[in-house]
């Protein structure tokens, strides 16, 4: 949590983790989520959260991965604490070689901040609804080790005028497996 919010969060979440079927891969969690600030006008989320992630091997080398996932995200604004965040996201993998692989994914999610905001003539609730697309293609030369180049479509729609936006997003990543 932000330091100078004071905040504080404890959760409990138990969960779910196998394989439900031949070649489908099931990860649930779920419990309570309580963040507690004492500075501000919107000061706890005593929510549940879960995420939910379900991988089905259609081929060895062809994966179709979905998730789902619901929790409170730490705010990046002075007077916004946190907001609630719902993803739902649809994935493909494709590994062509041995070390060669592409990869897409869809994803949609959504915001809503606890805060009343001066909106239309009235105060409420700012929400905003992301719309995204990924895809790319990944090298594993070693066993730890995976480069990324992928290509990313990000839109956000807002109900607070000029908060909207679309990135465009080229990336090169490289991860260290251990």
């Amino acid at each position: 949590d932000n330091f100078s919010r004071k905040g504080r969060f404890h959760q409990a979440r138990v969960g779910l983790e196998g394989e439900v079927m031949p070649n489908l891969f099931l990860k649930v969690r779920s419990g309570p989520h309580f963040r507690r600030y004492p500075n501000g006008s919107e000061r706890n989320f005593n929510l549940w959260v879960a995420d939910f992630r379900l991988e089905y091997e259609m081929r060895k080398n062809l994966t179709l991965k979905a998730e789902f996932v619901r929790e409170p995200v730490e705010a990046t604004f002075v007077e916004t604490h946190f907001y609630r965040e719902h993803l739902y996201q649809l994935g493909l993998e494709y590994q062509f070689r041995r070390q060669w692989g592409v990869f897409s994914e869809v994803k949609y999610y959504r915001h809503f901040y606890p805060e009343k905001i001066p909106l239309g003539g009235a105060n409420r609730s700012r929400r905003d609804h992301h719309m995204g697309m990924k895809m790319g293609v990944r090298y594993r030369p070693m066993e730890w080790w995976e480069l990324e180049l992928a290509y990313e479509y990000l839109r956000r729609n807002s109900n607070v005028a000029d908060s909207g936006y679309t990135d465009n997003l080229l990336s090169l990543t490289s991860a260290l497996a251990y």
